[in-house]
This record gives C-alpha cells, structure tokens and sequence, in this order.
C-alpha cells in the first residue's frame, strides 16, 4: 500500500526569512556586502548566499569600511545598530517586521522604567537584540524560571512580558498565567509571530494523525528544533533531516500516513527533494514532484488590494486578528476593521484555527504585512439587502455612527443610511447627540445613485413596529386580562403603561383603594407593574387599566359590615373648609360636613376636631353608586340643656335653650326686639325669614345663622 504524504501548508521560509534572503541578493548584485551574522539558521541558503556574493561576520568591525551591511531577520541590539549607522558605509536593515515591533516596545518599556521579561531561548540572537533595547531585563525560557524570577520580586513590580517570535505557544500560555497570578502591573504582548504559531499547530495536528513525521531544517535552527519536539509528543517515529542526502534509506516502508514539516529557514526547494526522494523510494505512480510544485506555486502567490480571501485566525490580542493568509505575508485585522458593531471584541468574534474571509486592504511588500478587513465583507453581504429594502414595509436595524447638520447617519452592517433630523424620531428640543452609538430600527426610504446615498426613517420603522405590535397585542387582550407592563410616562391624571407594543392608560383613582394624589406617588417611569385590563374601547383603540384586586374591595367590606344609622368609630384622616374625612376602615372614608360635627357652630373643623383623633359618628347616608358617605358626629352627642328665656335673655342663651327636638319657647318682647333690629339695619327680608323660623320654634336648625346676623346687627 503507497503511503500518503501530507505537507504542511505552512512548511518552509516564513515571510521574514523570505524577505531577509531576498534584500541580500538585492544588495549583493551592487556590489560586496556582509550579513551581520548568519541571515538564517540554514547552511544550505548561506552557501547559496556566498556564492551569490553575500558573505558574513560575527563583528561587524571584521567588515571592510566600505562594504555595504546587511542587519539580518534577527534584528541586533540598540548599541550595535547606532554603531553600525555611524560608520561610513551603507546599512542594509533586514530585520523581521514582527522582530523590528519588539525592538520598539523593548525600547517604550526601558522609557517608563518598567522591567522587560522575554519567554524565549536566551542565547538565541533575536532574543540578544530584543534585550539590547532595554537594559532592565530578565530571559526565562519557560514557567519554571519565570516562577523563579518572580519569587525575587515584589508583587507591585511593572513588568513588560513579551515573547520571542517563535517560542512554543504551550510554554507562553502558561508563563502568562503564572505571572498574572503573581503580579498585578503587567503587560503582556503576544509576539509570537502568526506564521510561526500556524506552522507549530499544523505540526501538532500532522504528528497526531500520521504514523512518522519527517521534520526538514538545519540543525542549528531553534523553530525547526521545537517543531521535531512537539512532533515527538504525539508521534513515536519522528526523522529530521536537514536536506535530501540524509534521508533514511527503507523509512517509508510500511508506512500509512507520513507528515512533512519544515522550519522558517528552510527553503522550499529542500522540502521538495526531500519530498522527491520519499516518492522514488515508494515507487509509487503518483507524480509527488506535481503536486509538490503546485504547492509551492501557492506559497509565493501574492495578493492585491481589493481581493476576497480565506484566512485562518492564528492570534488574538485586544487590538488585533493575526491571520495565516497561505502566502508568505503575514496578516492582520486591526480592531477598527473586525465589525460594524463598535462595541464588538475581537475574543468573542474570532477562535484560533477558524477561517474566515476577509477583505485585503492594503498589501506591505516592504514590511511583508497585508491589512485585512472583515468589517468590509460584512458590508458587501449586507449592501444588497438595503437596497432591496428601498420603499418596502422592511425594519433593518442599525447603529448610529454620526451626527452631522441635517441628521443622522446609521450603520446598517456597514452601510451607511443618512435619516433626516426630522424622521430621527427624536423630538425637536432633544439633542440628536443623544441617540448616538445606540442601535435603532429604520426604514429605507430611497436610495440617490447620483450621490451614492441611501435615505432613511427611524420613525418610519417606530410606526411600523408600533402598528405591528399594537396590532398583535389587541387581537389577544380581553377585560379582566392580568398582565405586566413597563411605566412609559406620567401626567396629572395617571400613568402609561406599555403592554408590549400597546400602551394603556392606569388612572391615578385605579391606583390604590387608598387615596393617591398624584401619580409620581405610586410609582415611577422605568418600574414594571402588574395591571389588570377593566376597559377597551374599540373605537379609540384605549386600553384601560387598574391595579386593585377586585376581590379586595374595601366598599364590598363596608358594605357588608355596616348600614345607615350605625354608629361607627372613625379616624379623622384630613380636613376641607366644608367638614373632615373619616376613615371608617382601611380604603374607605366618609365625610363630616361641619354642620354635623357639633351642636355650637364650628368656623372650623379643626375648631372641635384633630388629625388622628379617634371619635363615633353615625352613618347618615350611603351612595352606593358614587361610593360616598355621609356621617354625623353631632347625631352621637347629648342634646344641650334647655335655658329659660326672657326679655333680659342673652342671644347665647336663645341657642343654648334649645330643647332636644331642635325647639325653644321665645318670648314676644324678644320677637319685638328682633323686628325692631330689623329694620334698623334695612335687611328685613333675611331677618323676617329668621324670625319666623323662631317663632316657630326651628332653633336648632337656624340657631348659627341668628348667631351670625345677631353679630353684624350689633356692629351696624
């Protein structure tokens, strides 16, 4: 049986490498030039290099004065970068773009004084010049020396924690997690480089499923050691090899599945004559150097602003996506590009290994970077469906982005709709400010080809959403309905409660059994309240609610309990110019006009009566229809006694004489008295009126009125 070779897609020179090995054959055809150590961990490309007329020195200072220096992938430190720019001839700068960004934060963290930690190889020469940029540092090449470190420190201590490009993800993570459970001033910048990352999982995913792993790269290359390690932990026969010749004659016997892996610095012409020599040695008649080269075709395949890709998602940090793109550039999606929703994080969005498509923005040949934007792709998906949307009964939800003179303007998934200050729904004295990054309904309205602007209406698509829910709502509610609803507003008289797409009107006497005032003493706008439906009136589409409990009607209780003529004890609970209320019991009151309060006349009730204060009363009246009553304090109270009266009577002796049905025995000198008072003060026609009352003996029910024209007949 003819074994299967996989290739790892990302197996061979990383962009770095690519871009480093590139700039020295550039550089070598004008003229002689040196690498500043080797370009790359590989003897093979550092022969090729020299025969193209690149040669390299340990020290720089071995370097003729005038050739041309080349900075390799790995970067240098800052002392012997700033010597090699003072010497007279040119510099040549190679460094890694993702290695040259860990210089600069090197550099940011020696400003603010915080202490540099580096998770990488510490004699690794990228890891020598990422230090080199910050004096105040410590290297640890796993969590074991990491925790060892950190026992020496305090827990306050600022600490920078970064990477090195192609440190084992496994070991980093729990580095992070050691030192954030330690220390409390840390940053953290994941700089493993995207490709690196991708390369060291398609490696742990080969090694899982194969039973042999062939691993190509120089011996003296730290990423391709890592790879022959993680391919060990998961598979028992493991070869690495740094070129075709040392490929183990008969190792493909026997064999299902066989993976082939390299390193960043090896070069791909490498993997294909190691690949050729694993198919002739198979016999097999499958053409391998075809397919071999069709893969390589792909790895060198470019990409153009504007074009559509797949990308697999090899990193995440707070303020970018890095993506594998299957060429040698390495991509990224910034923050500012990931979504249309601007409050979306990249965490929740995106997985390490998931694909997705993206759009190329801007392609960095120099810095071997392609911008990507996912938010782009979003728009183009959803452009079609706001047009289509233009005139139609259709909702589309968006975020408002902008505000400018005439309106707003609302995301729709990245499409921009402009809505007219006067179809934004908000009223005219509130700022359009404050509607702002919140996301809202609206309709499309048109679309204007000429200036490439659609028109929109929020509250085009609050009547439509109203009109839907109203509807929905009233074909299901029906009096005697319990629901709950939200307090949308307040007036004088009650409060509007939204049923879920309809609003009903709660009146302040639906409120409580007790009385309420106003509403803002009941409840507030925000709360929600169970409400019962009592009324619908299908003409006006009105709802009308209650929160009293029927079955606890405080009237049915009274009712039940008392009748006209009994004698109740009451409360006195407020008072009025024309009498006091009384609380018979809890939610029903009665009032006590002031006539009935005593047998003297009262100015005031609070003349003979105090708040709170306990007294019987007897029931006069009950209207069942207007639920009111009527009560009598005088009713309870003995009748005063009767005080004989005759010419030399006082007037307060006239009414203190009254008899207990109300009557009084008045001489007729008093009567003669009082018409000759009478026409005195010319207002015979009230006076006559009393004075016949008196003489037929009504005292009781007049006695306050003689009182009061006895005082101003007295002043006249």
């Amino acid at each position: 049986m003819t074994p299967e070779i996989i290739i790892a897609k990302s197996a061979g020179f990383c962009f770095g490498v690519q871009r480093a090995v590139d700039l020295a054959l550039e550089t070598a055809r004008e003229g002689k030039c040196f690498t500043v150590g080797p370009i790359v961990h590989n003897q093979s490309v550092m022969t090729y290099l020299a025969e193209q007329g690149v040669g390299y020195v340990d020290d720089w200072q071995d370097a003729p004065p005038a050739a041309t220096l080349i900075v390799r992938s790995h970067g240098l430190g800052r002392d012997v970068w700033q010597a090699i720019h003072a010497r007279q001839g040119k510099t040549v700068d190679a460094t890694c773009p993702c290695v040259a960004k860990m210089h600069k934060l090197a550099a940011q963290c020696e400003q603010s004084g915080r202490t540099l930690l580096i998770i990488g190889s510490r004699n690794h020469p990228e890891v020598r010049g990422v230090v080199g940029w910050c004096n105040n540092h410590f290297i640890a090449e796993n969590e074991v020396e990491l925790a060892e470190f950190l026992k020496n420190i305090s827990q306050e201590q600022s600490i920078t924690m970064m990477a090195q490009a192609t440190t084992v993800r496994a070991i980093w993570e729990k580095c992070v997690k050691t030192l954030k459970k330690d220390c409390t001033n840390v940053e953290i910048f994941d700089t493993i480089c995207g490709a690196t990352d991708a390369r060291q999982r398609e490696t742990v995913e080969l090694a899982v499923s194969c039973d042999c792993m062939v691993v190509v790269g120089d011996r003296a290359s730290a990423n391709t050691e890592k790879l022959v390690k993680l391919s060990q932990q998961s598979c028992d026969n493991v070869v690495w090899v740094e070129n075709a010749a040392q490929w183990p004659c008969g190792h493909t016997t026997g064999k299902k599945r066989i993976g082939v892996t390299a390193g960043a610095s090896t070069p791909d012409r490498s993997i294909e004559e190691v690949v050729t020599v694993m198919t002739e040695e198979m016999k097999s008649g499958t053409n391998m150097n075809e397919g071999f080269e069709a893969l390589l075709e792909q790895t060198f395949k470019t990409l153009s602003t504007g074009d559509r890709v797949v990308a697999t998602v090899v990193g995440i940090t707070p303020t970018e996506v890095q993506l594998e793109l299957g060429t040698k550039h390495a991509g990224y999606i910034p923050i500012g590009e990931i979504s249309n929703d601007p409050n979306a994080k990249p965490e929740d969005l995106f997985t390490v290994g998931q694909e997705v498509e993206v759009f190329v923005v801007h392609v960095s040949d120099n810095e071997g970077v392609v911008l990507c934007s996912r938010k782009k792709i979003e728009t183009l998906a959803h452009y079609d469906v706001v047009h289509d949307a233009v005139k139609e009964d259709v909702v589309l939800e968006g975020i408002v982005i902008e505000e400018n003179a005439g309106g707003v303007v609302v995301s729709v998934n990245g499409v921009r709709v402009f809505v007219p200050a006067s179809l934004s729904g908000v009223p005219r004295e509130t700022p359009l400010s404050s509607i702002m990054k919140q996301k809202v309904n609206l309709c499309i309205l048109e679309y204007n080809g000429d200036r490439r602007r659609f028109v929109g209406s929020i509250r085009a698509a609050k009547n439509l959403v109203r009109d839907a829910a109203f509807a929905k709502v009233w074909e299901t509610l029906k009096v005697g309905d319990a629901v709950e609803g939200e307090v949308k507003s307040l007036t004088k008289y009650g409060a509007f409660v939204d049923l879920g797409g309809i609003d009903g009107l709660l009146h302040v006497s639906e409120m409580s059994w007790s009385h309420v005032r106003t509403p803002e003493e009941f409840c507030k706008v925000g709360d929600v309240l169970k409400v019962r439906v009592i009324k619908m009136n299908e003409e006006t589409k009105k709802i009308s609610l209650s929160v009293k409990d029927p079955a606890q009607d405080p009237w049915r209780n009274f009712t039940e309990a008392c009748t006209v003529d009994d004698i109740v004890k009451v409360k006195i609970v407020r008072f009025a110019p024309f009498g006091a209320f009384a609380e018979i019991m809890p939610h029903v009151t009665g009032l006590i006009h002031i006539s009935e309060i005593a047998h003297e006349h009262l100015k005031s009730p609070a003349d003979a009566l105090a708040i709170e204060q306990e007294v019987e009363a007897r029931i006069l009246h009950i209207d069942h229809e207007k639920r009111k009553i009527s009560l009598s304090i005088r009713a309870t109270l003995e009748p005063p006694v009767p005080v004989k009266i005759d010419e030399d009577s006082s007037l307060d002796e006239v009414v203190a004489s009254a008899d207990s049905d109300g009557t009084v025995d008045v001489p007729q000198d008093v009567a003669e008295a009082v018409e000759e008072v009478i026409e005195t003060v010319e207002v015979a026609e009230v006076i006559e009126e009393i004075v016949e009352a008196v003489e037929e003996a009504e005292v009781a029910e007049v006695a306050a009125e003689i009182a009061e024209a006895a005082e101003e007949t007295n002043e006249e």
